[in-house]
C-alpha cells in the first residue's frame, strides 16, 4: 500500500511528518532538506502559474513489515492529477491538495476582459473531481486538502488576517483571485467544496482543527500565528505532525 500526498510546499512538510512519525524517527528534517530531496514549489515570472524545481517527489518505505510506502508529488494547481496517481492502486490513501489552487491575478490577463478567475477554478475543479472519482472507482481512498489558510501579519488593506478563515479585519470578499488577497484562499476552498462534493471524494478542512488541537498554542503574536505557523503559511512541526495524522485518519474513517 502507499499513501500519496500530491501538493505544494505545506504538503511536502506533511510528508515528512508522516515518514518521521511512521518510522519512529525522531529527527526532524529541515525545510532546506526537504526542498533538495523532493524538490520546491515556485511561481513564474508573472506569478499566475505554479511550478517545481528540482525531483518534484519523494518516496519511503516504511519499516517494520508494514508493506507499505509514503510518497509525495508537486501538484501545482487542479490539473494533471490522473497522471500523478495513475499508479495508485486498490487500497492505496490518496490526500490531493492544489497547492495555491492555480489562483490567477486579474490584472496579469493581458486583454481587456479581465480573466474570471471563480469560473476558471470552478470548471478545473469539476475537471479534477472526475479525475478523483475515477481513481477513487479503482479502490484507492480518496480525499482533497483544503489549502492551508494565511497567516500574514497584515494585509494590504491594513487589516490582520485571521488565520483560519483568511478573512480581513479591513474588508471582506476576494477581489482579484490573488494568493495572497485576503478572503482568496477561504472563497477558493468553497468554491471547490462545492465542485467536489461526491461520494467518492472526502473534502478535509484539517487547519480548521488546529485551535482544538493546540488550545493553548493558537494565539497571535505580533501579528503572526505563533507557534502554530512558523512562517505566512507552512505549520510549525508538531502543528504539522498533527494535520498529517488527522488527514490520514478522517481518509481511513471517512469523517468530513
Amino acid at each position: 500500500r502507499t499513501l500519496w500526498l500530491l501538493g505544494n510546499s505545506v504538503n511536502r512538510e506533511q510528508y515528512f511528518s508522516l515518514r518521521r512519525l511512521l518510522r519512529y524517527d525522531s529527527s526532524e528534517v529541515k525545510p532546506e532538506q526537504q526542498k533538495e530531496e523532493c524538490g520546491k514549489g515556485s511561481r513564474d515570472a508573472s506569478g499566475a502559474k505554479e511550478t517545481c524545481f528540482g525531483p518534484c517527489a519523494c518516496s519511503v518505505v516504511l519499516p517494520h513489515g508494514l508493506n507499505a510506502s509514503v510518497s509525495f508529488v508537486f501538484q501545482p494547481g487542479l490539473t494533471g492529477i490522473g497522471t500523478r496517481l495513475a499508479s495508485a492502486r486498490a487500497g492505496d490513501i490518496a490526500l490531493v491538495s492544489g497547492g495555491t489552487l492555480g489562483l490567477r491575478l486579474n490584472r496579469e490577463k493581458p486583454s481587456d476582459k479581465p480573466l474570471d478567475w471563480r469560473a476558471q477554478l470552478q470548471a478545473e475543479a469539476r475537471e479534477a473531481r472526475q479525475q478523483l472519482v475515477t481513481i477513487a472507482q479503482r479502490g484507492v481512498h480518496v480525499a482533497w486538502l483544503a489549502a492551508t489558510p494565511l497567516c500574514a501579519a497584515r494585509d494590504h488593506l491594513g487589516g490582520l488576517v485571521n488565520s483560519t478563515t483568511n478573512t480581513s479585519t479591513a474588508g471582506a470578499g476576494c477581489h482579484d483571485g490573488a494568493f495572497g488577497t485576503p478572503g482568496c484562499i477561504e472563497e477558493a476552498n468553497a468554491l471547490i467544496h462545492a465542485e467536489m462534493t461526491h461520494e467518492h471524494v472526502r473534502f478535509l478542512q484539517a487547519e480548521r482543527h488546529l485551535t482544538s488541537i493546540f488550545p493553548a498554542k493558537a494565539h497571535r503574536q505580533e501579528g503572526w500565528c505563533l507557534p502554530v505557523y512558523r512562517d505566512h503559511v507552512h505549520l510549525a512541526v508538531d502543528a504539522s505532525d498533527a494535520v498529517a495524522l488527522w488527514n490520514v485518519e478522517a481518509a481511513c474513517k471517512g469523517s468530513m
